[in-house]
Order: C-alpha cells, then structure tokens, then sequence
C-alpha cells in the first residue's frame, strides 16, 4: 500500500494535474473563441438596434416636421381666401372691423396659424379665436372645422348653412358633403377642392384665380 501511495503521489498525480492544466487551457481557448465570434455578432446587433432606433426617431421627426409644414401651409391658405374671396360681413358698417378666422376643435392648425396672426388683408387686420361651440362660430367670416367634427359634420354645417361663413377642413371629402373649402393632399402636395354651389349659397364671391387651381365639386343644394 505504501509503495501504491508513493507511486500515486510521485508520476499520476502530477500528470493528472498537468492534463488539468492542459484541459483548461484548451477550454479557455475555445470561451475565447467563442466569446470573440460571439462578442462581435452582439457588437453587431447593438449597433443594428441603435440605428434602427436612430431611424425610427429620424422618420418621426420628419413625418412632424412635414406635418408642421401641412398645418402652415394651409394657414397661409386661409389668410389669402380673405383676398380672393368675397365674405359678406355679419353686420353693417364694419367695414374697419378684424376679418375673424375661427378654428372649430383643432389645436395643430391652432398653433401653425400664429403666423399669419399680425398680417392684414383688404385694410383690415386679422383675428384668430378658437371656438368649441358651433353657436360661437355665427360671428366668424372663416371658420375651419377639426376632424373631432367629422361624425357630426351633417348637423355641423346644416347649422352654419345660410350664414356667409366660409367653412374650410382637411377631412376626408369635406366639399363633397357640403363644405366650401377642402383641403386634400394630392402628390404630397395641400390641393382644394371647392364645392362652388354651397359657396353660392352663402353670398360667397370666389375669384377666378383661385377657382383656377382647384379641383370644383358641385354638391346639389336643396
């Protein structure tokens, strides 16, 4: 036994702990390995989910920006109907009175109208006031119509009809439900689609410059 303990400690042991130590150096090598090759596929997939992220943002952005734009757009269109458009005043002798463009339940074309707030046009200065109430809109010369309308819009304007207001939206087929005005986005560009009958119907006086570059529904009126 004695002699079995000796050769044990003498010759197997230290080879078994060199074939440990030649065994872990090979397994480390191949982590190594593994964790280089695996290492640069997550290196890969960190930076694929960045720019996407960076994409995604870049697309939102750019989609605001473009739909800021839209909204400022159509608020210079409005500030110009005043100058093509003639709209029969509420009352008599106002003549020195503000041209008064109401916005019905829309706060995106709300806050693009700031740029047009200090212009004039015909003599006469601008006012701009949000409304909530269609009852408010009887005083306004323009009123545009927020899409938060678009399940009402029948009674909307069957109460705004016979009262020389000019109504104006982006709704989908605005004009060919009975509104005046519509805008429409045609070739990423803002169009208008303008029901001339109903504009007829309001006393309105459309030039024809204006009807030029519009698209004209004519909506029967009963």
């Amino acid at each position: 036994m004695l002699i079995l303990s000796y050769i044990h400690k003498k010759y197997f042991r230290p080879l078994l702990a060199k074939q440990f130590a030649i065994s872990q150096l090979f397994t480390n090598k191949i982590h190594n390995k593994i964790a280089n090759k695996y290492g640069y596929f997550i290196m890969l997939m960190v930076c694929i989910v960045s720019l996407s992220f960076l994409w995604v943002t870049s697309v939102q952005a750019a989609r605001k920006n473009t739909r800021q734009l839209e909204y400022r757009i159509k608020a210079v269109y409005l500030y110009n109907f005043l100058k093509f458009i003639d709209i029969p005043d509420k009352q008599p002798n106002t003549e020195d009175e503000p041209f008064k463009i109401c916005v019905l339940e829309e706060d995106s074309l709300l806050s693009a109208i700031t740029i047009i707030k200090e212009k004039t046009t015909k003599g006469r200065p601008l006012q701009v006031e949000q409304i909530n109430s269609v009852n408010k809109a009887k005083q306004c010369h323009i009123v545009f119509i927020g899409v938060a309308k678009k399940h009402n819009l029948e009674s909307t304007l069957n109460r705004l009809k016979r009262s020389g207001i000019l109504t104006v939206s982006d709704m989908p087929e605005f004009a060919k439900k009975g509104g005046i005005i519509g805008f429409v986005i045609k070739r990423k560009k803002v169009r208008l689609e303008i029901n001339l009958n109903a504009a007829n119907r309001e006393g309105l006086k459309i030039s024809a410059n204006l009807l030029e570059v519009a698209t004209i529904i004519n909506k029967e009126e009963h």
